[in-house]
């Protein structure tokens, strides 16, 4: 009981009255003491035991007592875990739930009830004694956790170093996780119920949470948190700090007082403000309406007659374009000043303003629009009802092909309607007027697929407002059809034109140049029906004008659709009908007295009854058929928007917008890129094999791995080594009877077969110089056998020139002289530039030496050479030669290599295998047939 309250006292809880009851005690007795304790406290926390059933005679008391649950909550902790769950005894006595229903319960709900059930079938004892089974099983977690630690080595010896460690720790247990806290307590989530119905319905949780340790502000503690839960049951009620008239009703009287106070200023303050709220919306309800533009927010860019800034506020329009086209402004987080610059730069000169006719460019709180401008001649101050929700549909359509209304402002002389500005100018200055350079330069990169997304956005703009509240568009011309920085297509001022049309054919509004409200050269874009309506209108002689029906409306736009589709893809004007046509002299009436009819009579008689299509070969038959039905007479047979989406994707080839088709495109490039670089780094990497493959027969491979990796190569000394030199006898005189080619042909034939000989026998051919041939072994890979390598080499190269005939002498075999010697030898590599490996010493002099004082067709060798043949293979056959005398040398013993036994026919099947395989080919190509002898052993 201690280490509840100074636990509730930390928690800043105080407790206010203990009362002790017994067993025994009956409700009427513990409803007394809870009679003497309701003015001072508001939660009754009775400790009774770990089953619900022990709190009845408590819970009847309260109800004795008549604390109501909404001054007073009585709290019920059941700590023992129940493997049977709660014990809900008004499920058998239905009688008890009207006690139990307003009390909070608190139980534990630690472990799993699966596990806790096996582990009492394992040990023989039964579910319903679960104070019995709660024991084992704390004394089972004990045992578990402490053999835990002692298997993993933790502070066996150490006892002060294992409270530390199983401080605030989670640890994995054999029924559940469990938690150890600040001062090594066992702490378990529990569940907080109440029964209000019957069954429980959870109201807070109580759940592990780790955060500052009240004793250490440095350190980090496991806790419990309680956390209401949002039930969305309106029926659960807490009680509040305080009762409504206090402990002791001794507020009842105050608080009515202040009730009625309260309530007569809260009238006062009502009327107030319904009087101000009645004043504001017959006053000036539309003030502050989404839509409604003061006109001082309105601020105007001048321009000339030729779509230029003037001089002090081009650096406006400056900014404005840069912001708009070439990214953000110098001195934000993704721009600087520097790039903006060099961008703005490349530009050259001042780019023109491509606004659409009759508007002026304007910025409008940090947007930037193009404004229509309408003086009006009977000045407008409200508006009705479904003009104001007219104005609300057009300000709520947003997509990504429909431009954005900004509003309307009309506390001025002129009535503004406000759009936002699409600097790539109208699909008009895109396709066919280029009144400038650049715009030249953007109508000849037109392509099928930039027109095919044009003609894809107008499409998905016109299926938007025809799917919205708007219904149609009612003036579709290419001057709105905008063209955003993005080369999205946009469609602009929808909805609008039917009110203007209403306040103009009422004399409300007007036009500032005096020219028609339709002017000529776009009235070929409505359709006839449209145009009918007006004239009917007009002859009726009526004021008021009603509205074109839904409809009609959305079949004109389809006629209208056509007219834009036609100029799309012949880049030009279906009818021009200059604008001139019906205006009236500057001095023959002002503005507001200009005819209230739509449009000029004289302007329509020049459109074309029948629309001739061109034959194109650019355009399919398909499109220009279904672009036909777009101006049927008949609205009713005009076709649907779905079908021309469909007919112009599949004959345009239109797989998304223009944005979509170049990131389509380059991501095309970059992966052919990618196969690119894969393909060129494959034939690089052939080419460096060849590199290496070629490197490695010009020098060797210790070599040549060295100079790669930049190193110096420096001299080295080999103690044992063979040297072997050839040389063809009588090749000078054969070379000037024989032509250049026939001596290069003869010599590759030669040393190609040299060349696979030595390659069979751990030898290395350092040179050839002419019809020299140099093999040394032993160098630069040292080899006990080198002696035996060269004998070897030495017998092959005459064996195969005893059957080789002359390629271009038949008949006719060549002679060869040989000869060795064995020594020391240094190495190194020479030269920068074609650097060569080269082999120096006297051994080397000498086997040169042995080579020119030879014999044709024999083998000479020096007396060291015969001594390491003979004393280590037997097996090859010489004779002494005697006493030779070596020029600039002295004279030396020397010895014929005769021939070996049991060797030849092998060594001469791999031979003859080696070339029929592998360069018989090339033999064929280079030389002249060999004769075919039998193999020699």
């Amino acid at each position: 009981i201690s280490y509840v309250i100074h636990y509730l006292e930390t928690n800043g809880i105080e407790v206010l009255r203990q009362r002790y009851f017994l067993p025994g005690d009956t409700a009427e007795a513990i409803s007394a003491q809870l009679n003497e304790t309701r003015t001072r406290g508001r939660i009754f926390l009775p400790l009774g035991g770990p089953d619900i059933a022990m709190y009845e005679q408590f819970m009847r008391a309260v109800q004795m007592a008549d604390l109501p649950s909404y001054d007073y909550a009585v709290v019920l902790v059941l700590n023992s875990y129940n493997v049977n769950g709660l014990s809900m005894p008004w499920k058998a006595n239905p009688e008890l739930l009207r006690y139990y229903s307003n009390a909070i319960i608190i139980y534990n709900d630690c472990y799993n009830s699966e596990a806790a059930r096996n582990f009492a079938s394992k040990i023989g004892v039964s579910t319903d004694n679960a104070d019995q089974l709660a024991l084992y099983m704390t004394l089972y977690e004990t045992i578990f956790f402490y053999n835990n630690l002692i298997e993993a080595q933790k502070f066996v010896l150490d006892s002060r170093g294992l409270l530390n460690f199983v401080r605030n720790q989670l640890f994995i247990g054999p029924f559940a996780n469990y938690t150890l806290n600040e001062v090594t307590n066992r702490i378990t989530p529990f569940r907080v119920i109440k029964s209000k119905s019957g069954d429980p319905m959870d109201l807070a949780s109580i759940a592990l949470h780790t955060s500052q340790c009240p004793a250490d502000a440095n350190k980090q503690c496991v806790q419990l948190v309680a956390h209401l839960l949002d039930t969305g049951n309106t029926t659960i009620e807490l009680p509040l700090d305080m009762p409504v008239c206090g402990f002791e009703g001794e507020l009842c009287e105050q608080t009515s007082t202040v009730l009625v106070i309260i309530g007569i200023v809260a009238g006062l303050a009502l009327l107030s403000i319904l009087f101000f709220i009645y004043r504001r919306v017959k006053g000036n309800e539309i003030r502050d309406m989404p839509w409604s533009l003061p006109v001082s927010h309105v601020q105007f860019i001048e321009t000339n007659k030729n779509g230029e800034t003037t001089r002090n506020q081009d650096n406006s329009f400056q900014s404005l374009q840069l912001l708009q086209e070439l990214g953000p402004p110098p001195g934000t987080a993704t721009g600087n000043r520097d790039d903006v610059q060099k961008r703005s730069a490349e530009r050259g000169r001042p780019r023109l303003i491509p606004l659409p006719p009759k508007t002026r460019l304007a910025t409008i709180t940090n947007n930037f629009a193009c404004v229509y401008t309408y003086p009006f001649i009977e000045k407008r101050s409200n508006f009705n009802r479904d003009e104001i929700q007219l104005f609300y549909q057009i300000k709520l359509c947003v997509h990504d092909n429909v431009n954005a209304f900004l509003g309307i402002s009309y506390d001025s002389p002129e009535f503004l309607v406000a759009w936002q500005m699409c600097f790539k100018g109208t699909l008009t200055d895109v396709l066919m007027t280029a009144t400038t350079e650049q715009t030249q330069v953007e109508a000849k990169k037109m392509t099928n697929n930039i027109r095919g997304a044009f003609v894809r956005d107008m499409l998905k703009g016109l299926e938007f407002l025809h799917s919205s509240q708007i219904n149609y568009h009612g003036a579709l011309t290419p001057n709105n059809c905008l063209v955003d920085s993005h080369w999205i297509l946009k469609l602009s001022g929808f909805g609008m034109p039917r009110l203007l049309n209403r306040w103009r054919h009422k004399r409300t509004i007007s036009t500032v140049d005096k020219t028609m409200f339709i002017p000529n050269s776009e009235l070929h874009y409505y359709a006839p029906e449209v145009r009918s309506f007006w004239k009917e209108l007009h002859a009726s002689g009526r004021t008021e004008m009603g509205y074109i029906d839904d409809a009609i409306g959305k079949r004109a736009d389809v006629f209208s659709f056509g007219m834009v589709l036609y100029e799309i893809l012949y880049k030009k004007k279906f009818v021009s009908i200059p604008d001139e046509i019906g205006v009236p002299a500057d001095d023959e009436f002002n503005v507001g007295d200009s005819p209230n009819y739509m449009f000029h009579f004289d302007a329509e008689a020049k459109i074309p009854e029948t629309i001739d299509v061109p034959e194109d070969e650019d355009v399919h038959q398909d499109l220009r058929a279904n672009m036909k039905k777009c101006w049927y007479r008949d609205p009713k047979t005009r076709p649907e928007l779905i079908m021309m989406r469909r007919i112009t994707d599949s004959t345009l080839k239109v797989s998304g917008s223009l944005v979509d088709q170049m990131m389509k495109n380059l991501e095309n490039y970059t992966n052919d890129l990618e196969n690119l670089v894969k393909e060129r780094t494959a034939q690089l990497e052939i080419e460096q094999a060849s590199a290496e493959n070629l490197l490695l027969e010009l020098l060797p491979k210790t070599v040549a791995n060295e100079l790669k990796m930049g190193r110096q190569m420096e001299p080295k000394t080999y103690k044992h080594s063979t040297i072997l030199y050839s040389d063809i006898v009588g090749f000078t005189s054969l070379s000037s009877e024989s032509t250049p080619m026939e001596v290069v042909k003869l010599l590759s034939g030669i040393f190609q077969a040299f060349d696979n000989i030595i390659t069979r026998h751990d030898t290395y051919k350092v040179e050839t110089i002419g019809d020299a041939y140099m093999v040394a072994s032993g160098v630069p890979d040292p080899s006990k056998n080198h002696v035996r390598n060269i004998a070897q080499v030495a017998l092959k190269n005459r064996e195969f020139l005893e059957g080789y005939e002359i390629p271009h002498r038949p008949g006719q075999h060549l002679h060869c002289r040989w000869g060795f010697n064995s020594g020391p030898v240094y190495t190194g590599v020479v030269g920068f530039n074609a650097p060569r490996y080269c082999i120096f010493g006297h051994t080397v002099s000498l086997a040169a030496k042995m080579e020119s004082s030879g014999i044709p067709d024999k083998i000479q060798m020096t007396v060291k050479s015969h001594q390491l043949l003979t004393a280590r293979f037997p097996e090859f056959k010489c004779s002494p030669r005697g006493q030779v005398k070596v020029e600039g040398l002295g004279t030396f013993l020397t010895y014929w290599l005769d021939g070996v036994e049991e060797l030849l026919v092998s060594d001469r099947s791999s031979y003859k295998r080696t070339i029929d395989e592998s360069e018989r080919g090339s033999m064929e190509r280079e030389t002249s047939t060999v004769p075919d002898r039998p193999p020699i052993d």
